[in-house]
């Protein structure tokens, strides 16, 4: 319970006071993360594991529309240890405090959070349509979100550059190299089924989900009229 109200409390906070919201979500993630480590230490060794499980993702909720459909947005807020939560946060940041001020706080979570909520989703369809997939596997971290901002960034704004680790080395390169390298990688482990602690069915479906949801205010954003100069008596010759 308290992890769920640090999480909801960020939203409010994010709305009231009108900051960065790509800025709130990676604290936020800190913050969570943070929160299970000094629960587990002080009083359960076990609380880790058990937060993992009440707000993690498993494809079995989502189609047996358990109560813990939640867990579709709380899930990217929970991380498997310091790696994982460094990785996901050193990447969000890199792409997606630009993409914020390029597109406004509005965007960002319509993509973000449509864009990891529709990942798992997929994964869910995915997994269910495959028997070989477990579908009580929880899924956990951003890094469906991310994908979406990632896609999204390059669909909208392809050749603005951007800062990001590509192979052993951290360069500033088109955004959209990035979404070509990282989203082909992904995509050839869910083709060969790479089964590892990875959600790569994810990634791929948010992914494409940033895509989409990128296309989609693309195409319905209101046409802002040209206003018309007061030219007088001119005006009408």
């Amino acid at each position: 319970m308290l992890i769920l109200s640090i999480i909801i409390a960020s939203f409010i906070y994010a709305y009231s006071k009108r900051h960065y919201v790509c800025q709130i979500i990676v604290l936020t993630n800190f913050i969570v993360s943070a929160t299970m480590f000094i629960l587990a230490f002080m009083f359960d060794g076990n609380i880790f594991t058990k937060v993992i499980v009440d707000l993690g993702c498993r494809p079995s909720y989502i189609l047996s529309l358990s109560p813990k459909i939640y867990t579709i947005v709380t899930h990217m807020y929970i991380h498997g240890g310091i790696l994982h939560l460094l990785m996901n946060m050193i990447f969000l940041i890199f792409i997606g405090m630009p993409f914020e001020e390029r597109v406004g706080s509005k965007k960002f979570v319509l993509i973000y959070f449509g864009a990891g909520t529709l990942g798992v989703l997929l994964n869910a369809l995915v997994t269910y349509s495959y028997p070989l997939l477990n579908p009580d596997v929880i899924g956990i971290g951003a890094s469906g979100a991310i994908f979406g901002i990632m896609g999204a960034y390059a669909f909208l704004h392809p050749r603005d550059e951007v800062i990001a680790p590509l192979g052993p080395i951290i360069t500033k390169v088109p955004v959209v190299l990035v979404a070509v390298v990282y989203g082909l990688i992904e995509t050839v482990y869910v083709l060969f089924f790479v089964q590892d602690s990875v959600g790569h069915i994810v990634h791929v479906g948010g992914f494409v989900s940033g895509i989409y949801v990128a296309f989609l205010l693309k195409k319905y954003e209101p046409v802002k009229k040209e206003e018309k100069t007061d030219l007088g008596i001119f005006d009408k010759l």
